[in-house]
């Protein structure tokens, strides 16, 4: 399957004579670039296959897809040494990642419902109070029939009926997403997500990172784009391996899966020397 791709080399005694950041980030962006190929020919075999699918394989499918979109999207900013816009996307990334993995575990139509109706939520709030707004003012818009029809849509292509619609609670599954790390048995994971949510928000600490500088009198304005280094897209495309193994194991063939399975790990191991070898030159460079 994987025959078009050759395997980034790596060796243990070279990487370990690196000398510089950019040595490390050429090699992981040639490691990440494999894992993209790969990964995008794992999402999409099926799809030459499958004219469609019922619900339910469906929104694993969706999953798979937007996080190959992400993470080519990461490794393309990173390519372009827009840290920012890298951090801006890993959360992106971690929410589908965690979804995807709740959803092929132990899986049930409850879940997938659920995962549906939570979604839709906000819009269901939007169009009461588009149509609140219609009733107070006397009249509708053009663009208030166009988001109403929208709205409809959506809830159309959900089997869903808007006048006796009702979701409560403020997750689709777990009571938040801390305990859909928990149940997916990565809650150590937990704290990199939550942390990636400051350049989400663009919060204090995300400003501090990126656009300021601490000087003695006060702040510098940095509109530059910081520098990646292999820390911003290599625990990522560990992760990303994870979620791929998780989707062929649900939607692929048990002796196709082990074929699969055996190109991710050799990325895998060679992410992890890759990885573990550039911590041991942070810790001797300072």
């Amino acid at each position: 399957m994987f025959n078009d791709i050759p395997p980034v080399q790596i060796d243990e005694d070279v990487i370990k004579s690196f000398k510089t950041q950019n040595e490390f980030s050429c090699l992981g962006v040639e490691l990440s670039k494999e894992l993209a190929c790969v990964a995008t020919i794992i999402v999409c075999s099926r799809l030459k296959e499958e004219e469609c699918f019922e619900r339910n394989d469906a929104i694993i499918y969706a999953l798979a897809i937007r996080l190959n979109k992400l993470y080519s999207s990461m490794l393309e900013n990173y390519c372009n040494n827009k840290a920012e816009i890298v951090k801006i996307l890993e959360r992106c990334f971690f929410d589908s990642y965690i979804d995807l993995l709740c959803l092929t575990k132990e899986t049930n139509n409850e879940k997938f419902d659920n995962f549906v109706k939570h979604s839709l939520n906000q819009d269901y709030t939007f169009y009461k109070n588009i149509e609140k707004n219609i009733k107070e003012r006397g009249y509708e818009k053009p663009i208030e029939k166009r988001m109403k029809k929208s709205i409809q849509n959506y809830f159309k292509l959900s089997n869903l009926n808007m006048d006796n619609y009702s979701y409560k609670g403020n997750s689709w599954f777990c009571k938040n997403v801390y305990e859909r790390f928990e149940y997916c048995g990565r809650e150590k994971l937990y704290d990199a997500y939550r942390m990636s949510s400051h350049s989400v928000h663009g919060g204090w600490v995300d400003l501090c990172m990126f656009n300021l500088k601490k000087v003695d009198n006060g702040f510098f304005i940095n509109p530059d784009f910081t520098d990646v280094d292999i820390r911003s897209i290599a625990p990522i495309s560990l992760i990303y391996i994870e979620a791929i193994t998780s989707f062929i194991k649900y939607m692929f063939p048990i002796d196709l899966v082990d074929e699969i399975q055996i190109r991710l790990e050799d990325i895998e191991n060679r992410l992890i020397l890759l990885n573990e070898t550039h911590e041991k030159f942070l810790q001797i460079s300072g």
